[in-house]
């Protein structure tokens, strides 16, 4: 267990940049080699029917907890980014937050009638897969496509063929500006409080959510041990850890290891 934060950073770092690649290329190699991972997201699975991957997901919830949304969800991922780069550390903590049970659930409902009622495009607007498709085409692959045409300009004064300029393809005023206010919303709330956007409002997670309260290794405070120096409750990103009562929401837990790899006392462990 020692060891889990930084496997778990590398792997979903690495699924990361695979997935915005797919998402950004021009040369169709990240299409080819990279977009498989897309058939291990929770909404492009369901929508194929790709059974294996679903019970994969459900079944690693069951045992362990969102380790899917810590591990491959893009929207997840990038989150946590934002939330490090906001240097958060125990002179600027997280703090238990509500659970926002009502909120949760309501969205989880109208998402679920959305998707049954066929209107997948508006659902897409809240599912995490979609949110970050969306802001990855329509906000990162025009920056990358300009810095591929300025690369071109540059290797050609050099004499250099290397890169090839391609046509740059606006996308139309709403999108851009559903993408824009995406971003702008997701990256306001992550750096503000970490992974709020996962633990209020995503359906997914909210899902996936109902079935990590009852996993079979959860993240537990050992009463014993803890002397309430409340370091874990500063570094949870979820927010869902509050030392006075004594509890940790195990629906919001995303297994991230922060929180037992700062315990100093052994009171706070992740297992049955």
């Amino acid at each position: 267990m020692k060891n889990y934060r930084y496997l778990r950073i590398i792997i979903s770092l690495i699924s990361f940049a695979a997935l915005t690649f797919a998402f950004v290329d021009i040369s169709g190699w990240g299409i080819r080699h990279c977009s498989w991972l897309a058939q291990w997201q929770f909404m492009p699975a369901l929508l194929s029917l790709n059974l294996l991957a679903l019970a994969a997901i459900l079944l690693i919830t069951y045992l362990g907890g969102r380790h899917y949304c810590s591990w491959l969800c893009p929207l997840g991922i990038y989150q946590d980014c934002i939330a490090k780069l906001s240097h958060r550390s125990p002179k600027q903590p997280y703090s238990p937050s509500p659970e926002h049970r009502k909120l949760r659930r309501i969205v989880l409902i109208v998402f679920t009638a959305l998707c049954a009622c066929g209107f997948l495009n508006i659902a897409a607007l809240i599912e995490p897969y979609g949110l970050y498709g969306r802001m990855a085409s329509g906000l990162f692959a025009p920056i990358y496509h300009m810095g591929n045409n300025w690369l071109a300009q540059w290797a050609a004064s050099q004499d250099s063929y290397a890169f090839s300029s391609v046509p740059l393809r606006p996308h139309s005023a709403a999108l851009l500006a559903v993408a824009l206010l995406s971003w702008a919303g997701i990256t306001l709330a992550a750096w503000k409080k970490g992974r709020l956007y996962c633990n209020a409002v995503c359906p997914i997670g909210t899902l996936l959510g109902l079935i990590s309260s009852h996993s079979l290794c959860q993240v537990r405070l050992n009463e014993e041990k803890c002397v309430s120096c409340k370091m874990c409750e500063r570094v949870c990103k979820s927010e869902c850890i509050d030392i006075n009562s004594k509890t940790i929401d195990s629906s919001r837990c995303v297994v991230c290891g922060r929180c037992w790899q700062t315990c100093k006392t052994e009171g706070i462990r992740y297992g049955r």
